[in-house]
């Protein structure tokens, strides 16, 4: 992600910049760890402060197994 609020700043002079994402950087998993919450608390917060015009994620399903049947990839 690191790479991707870089690149947002380097395009910040066009005045419509948009991406998207399938959200995996952004899952939590059943630990709730606490610094797995803050790592996505503050890429969200760098990309709240990017020049984003706008930001969308794509989800087929809340179920794991339905997401990726899908998207047509294996589940294990």
């Amino acid at each position: 992600m690191n790479d991707v609020i870089e690149l947002i700043g380097h395009a910040s002079g066009i005045p419509y910049i948009r991406t998207g994402t399938n959200g995996f950087l952004f899952r939590m998993d059943d630990s709730k760890d606490e610094k797995q919450r803050y790592r996505i608390e503050k890429t969200i917060e760098r990309l709240a402060a990017a020049k984003l015009r706008k930001f969308w994620i794509s989800i087929d399903s809340v179920n794991p197994e339905v997401h990726e049947q899908m998207r047509v990839l294996k589940t294990s």
